[in-house]
């Protein structure tokens, strides 16, 4: 009896042993039904992830599994390195950094809800997402643009208008003239509208500080539309947030009641921090199944003036970091080996995500991005340092409906970075550029080099802003390969400028353009502006008859190297199947299964 009783107590031991161990390998989480208190075991969930983070740190345990639901974020997630933390494959699992408004109520056309937090002055807001919608700030002329009639004699602070395009509305101090430049924009608020001498005065300058950037340098009459007041507030989708009541107006769409409105803005300004230190990289962070959106940007208090690919002029008083863009939801400095599978990005008011600064080897890989205030993707700095991002890759992903906020906002941006892989991804619906690489307008060594831009369908680019193209570059960037790209519908712009399929821009020194097909472009396929020694061979390429295959703005055409460059199509620039090589490219580009 003795001898049974030990084999039955080793026996006893070794599967309670064996039970912990599969119990720590993984937390579970589960907004619905979890709670904090709880152990994180499957059938015992917590609620929040950030108590998922503790319990994994404690148990060292590299998983955290959540359930499908929406998790609304305090406080943007860290402390996050070798932590795998996955949702539902089927269901959303979403991760937010909004607040759920509710207490709708009618009142007249108009739904309202008061807001005390807003009132209180600790929540500001210039976005608002309605039944999974972005919707407008109430704007006139409601679809389209203005025309600036006569420039100011300072031509930065203020303009003449046409007929009676603009009034002095109420809260005209908080409306915000948006003013399009050729490839960006303005956001500048009013301080005064004359009704009577047609003038309208603006609190800063329009335009960043360089020459080429006042009102009238590339049209004499330029687009504009105005944002932000409640005597704009006409059709349906708009919305308006009297900050100082705290009241939120919304005109509803057809259908839409105060019982049937989901509703959300974003309160936090960032969603997940990952930071490591020069020479100790935060490694290995996984994100799988997962959608993160509700993020917050705000024009500075001076007002937004971009200079290119949101680049914006820094008006505070406090200079930010050298060269810095609008800043991301999702922003890794110092990390190394990071990865997001089929995850989605979404409604942000800022960029989506940003391998920043040293990044090593992190990818982004069959992933969803929609509906983003800023560029999509940004990889690398704007500023050369000894050491740069090298080895960070996108592919596969569906990228749409970027620089919601920012026009010059792109899908992809590669600036200073190494070795990036850009790779079978669908780029479309950009008010903008598609992907553009390098930062360094003359051909002076920046770090940027060996970029792989390769097999991406990018189409219906350049929808808003003009003077970009499907891929657009900059600067030297050796061993930089642009290959087997289908590129098409780009239009004729209204700004000043040409857009293109490709734009090589100042200082593109030293790269390939290989076997890139490129169709239904209003202007030329491939421009060059001060570019030199570049390769492009085995090009496929449609234009018009009045148009050249290649332009060159300020480039010895003599500097290229071209071999078998071959167009496509007939005289009204369109493409037709039956080039057995073209066809292959456009088979093989977009993203993969």
């Amino acid at each position: 009896m003795r001898r049974f009783s030990s084999a039955f107590t080793i026996l006893v031991v070794m599967q309670t042993c064996c039970a912990c161990w599969v119990v720590a390998a993984e937390v579970y989480v589960d907004a619905s039904h979890g709670d904090d208190k709880q152990d994180g075991l499957q059938v015992s969930p917590v609620k929040s992830i950030p108590k998922a983070i503790e319990l994994a740190r404690q148990r060292q345990t590299p998983r955290i599994q959540l359930a499908a639901g929406h998790y609304p974020l305090s406080a943007p997630l860290s402390d996050l390195g070798g932590l795998s933390i996955s949702g539902d494959p089927k269901m959303p699992t979403i991760l937010s950094g909004g607040r759920r408004i509710a207490g709708w109520k009618q009142s007249g056309e108009l739904l309202q809800a008061e807001l005390a937090e807003v009132r209180e002055g600790k929540w500001k807001f210039r976005e608002l997402f309605i039944n999974g919608e972005r919707c407008s700030r109430a704007r006139t002329p409601n679809a389209g643009y203005f025309r600036v009639a006569e420039v100011g004699p300072d031509k930065r602070t203020s303009f003449t208008f046409a007929g009676k395009d603009l009034k002095a509305w109420r809260g005209i101090e908080n409306a915000e003239l948006v003013f399009l430049h050729d490839w960006s924009i303005s956001r500048i608020k009013f301080t005064q509208v004359d009704e009577t001498a047609h003038r309208a005065f603006f609190a800063d300058p329009v335009g960043p500080n360089a020459d080429f950037f006042r009102m009238d340098s590339f049209e004499s009459q330029p687009r504009y539309f105005v944002e932000n007041s409640p005597d704009l507030l006409d059709a349906p989708g708009e919305w308006y947030l009297d900050e100082r009541a705290g009241l939120l107006s919304y005109r509803p769409r057809p259908g839409e009641t105060a019982d049937s409105l989901e509703a959300f803005a974003p309160y936090l300004d960032a969603l997940v921090i990952v930071r490591g230190e020069p020479g100790k990289p935060v490694e290995s962070v996984a994100f799988a199944h997962l959608t993160f959106e509700n993020c917050r940007f705000d024009a500075p208090a001076h007002g937004y003036a971009e200079g290119q690919a949101t680049k914006y002029e820094q008006r505070d008083g406090k200079p930010g970091e050298p060269g810095s863009l609008v800043p991301a939801a999702l922003t890794f400095d110092f990390a190394r080996g990071c990865s997001f599978q089929n995850c989605t990005f979404r409604h942000l008011g800022g960029s989506a995500i940003w391998f920043r600064r040293e990044c090593l080897q992190n990818k982004l890989e069959h992933c969803t991005l929609d509906d983003i205030g800023g560029n999509g993707v940004n990889i690398g700095e704007t500023i050369t340092r000894d050491k740069v991002s090298r080895g960070n890759g996108v592919t596969d992903c569906h990228i749409s409906r970027c620089g919601q906020f920012a026009f010059g906002g792109v899908g992809i941006w590669v600036g200073i970075a190494a070795e990036s892989k850009v790779a079978h991804n669908e780029i479309s619906q950009l008010p903008y550029t598609g992907v553009s690489v390098g930062w360094k307008w003359d051909p002076t060594p920046t770090g940027a080099e060996k970029n792989m831009i390769e097999n991406n369908h990018i189409h219906h680019v350049m929808q808003t802003l003009s003077d970009g193209g499907g891929i657009y570059t900059l600067g030297r960037q050796p061993g930089t390969v642009l290959r087997g790209n289908h590129i098409h519908d780009v239009p004729v712009n209204l700004g000043r400028a040409e857009s293109n399929g490709f734009f090589i821009d100042e200082g593109s020194s030293e790269l390939l353009l290989e076997s890139n097909v490129i169709y239904a472009i209003a202007g030329s396929p491939i421009r060059f502006h001060q570019a030199l020694k570049d390769t492009l061979q085995s090009n496929y390429l449609a234009h018009t008859d009045d148009v050249p295959m290649f332009r060159y703005n300020s480039t010895d055409p003599n500097s290229m190297s071209y071999a078998k460059n071959e167009r496509l199509g007939d005289a009204q620039g369109k493409y037709a199947a039956g080039n057995a090589a073209a066809d292959k490219i456009i088979k093989v580009a977009g993203p993969r299964q």
